[in-house]
């Protein structure tokens, strides 16, 4: 079929029934929603066929990222996968909620080139009630892992979950000193899950939090101010000083080298959360006044 954005990385997840019961997931325990993560469908193949195939186009990508499913055995399967996806030349990522160093050590030794250990929600008191974990405790295990594995850590950050943005930003700031990649997404409300009805963020949210990681990984962010909500009001810059810093990268997707992760958070007939390519000098000016307009004067 005609694509308007080509995937630059494959996306495999792994079947089963996930033991946890996250809020906002459509493979959660409890969920209705099944062969689906965010608003994306899942489709089922054989294991084999999905290897010829990728071996057949493995030039259409940059990467093969392999999503994990929490089931009693998923350590066993995520391994088999990744052995069996090592006869590729594709880097291999996989993602995963945050584990301990030797087990990542384990999946790094099968053939993982980067780890993604899902962060999702940046307040402690949502973590808590999305996740049924705890956030400190969480960060603790994503920075040890980051310590020992330099510059091959990646995790997820969920924007529009409920948390403030100065908890988001304090989030970021810490995973960024630790050396571990931040991918940037947009809460998508899925049917079937406890979040369906829980909306998506707004657009001037997202590029506040977008402008954040952008400065924060450029070694940029200073003093940042906040109002009584936690609402960024002041990237330590006017805006006339901080609108030449930005580059049109600030607006396109995070995370992994060679992961574009096209229309995963948004519909093509709307306005994109992260672009899936570089920005028209047209979408970037807009965007730029976009962000002027969600800065609180």
């Amino acid at each position: 079929m005609r694509l308007d954005v080509k995937p630059t990385t494959a996306h495999l997840m792994i079947p089963g029934n996930c033991a946890f019961r996250c809020g906002y997931c459509a493979q959660a325990a409890g969920s209705t929603a099944r062969n689906a993560l965010s608003r994306i469908s899942w489709p089922t193949f054989e294991d084999e066929e999905v290897l010829n195939s990728l071996s057949r186009r493995e030039s259409l990508f940059q990467r093969v990222c392999v999503q994990v499913v929490h089931g009693r055995d998923w350590v066993a399967r995520a391994l088999d996968a990744v052995s069996a996806l090592s006869s590729l030349s594709l880097p291999i990522s996989l993602a995963a909620r945050p584990m301990q160093a030797d087990l990542a050590e384990k999946f790094f030794d099968a053939g993982v080139d980067r780890l993604g250990l899902s962060i999702d929600a940046a307040s402690p008191g949502i973590y808590e009630e999305l996740r049924s974990g705890c956030l400190e405790r969480d960060l603790s295990l994503v920075e040890e892992a980051a310590e020992r594995f330099r510059g091959r850590l990646s995790t997820h950050l969920i924007v529009g979950l409920g948390e403030r943005e100065d908890e988001l930003v304090r989030v970021m700031a810490k995973l960024n000193l630790s050396g571990v990649k931040i991918a940037l997404f947009a809460f998508t409300p899925c049917p079937g899950t406890k979040m369906a009805k829980h909306p998506a963020p707004d657009y001037k949210k997202y590029r506040r939090a977008q402008v954040a990681l952008y400065l924060i990984e450029r070694g940029m962010a200073r003093d940042f101010e906040f109002d009584s909500k936690g609402q960024v009001t002041f990237f330590g810059r006017d805006w006339e000083d901080l609108k030449p810093i930005l580059e049109p990268s600030a607006f396109m997707t995070s995370g992994c080298p060679g992961c574009n992760r096209p229309f995963y958070n948004e519909r093509p007939s709307r306005r994109m959360y992260n672009y899936p390519r570089p920005l028209s000098d047209v979408e970037f000016e807009e965007e730029l006044r976009l962000l002027e307009s969600a800065m609180v004067k």
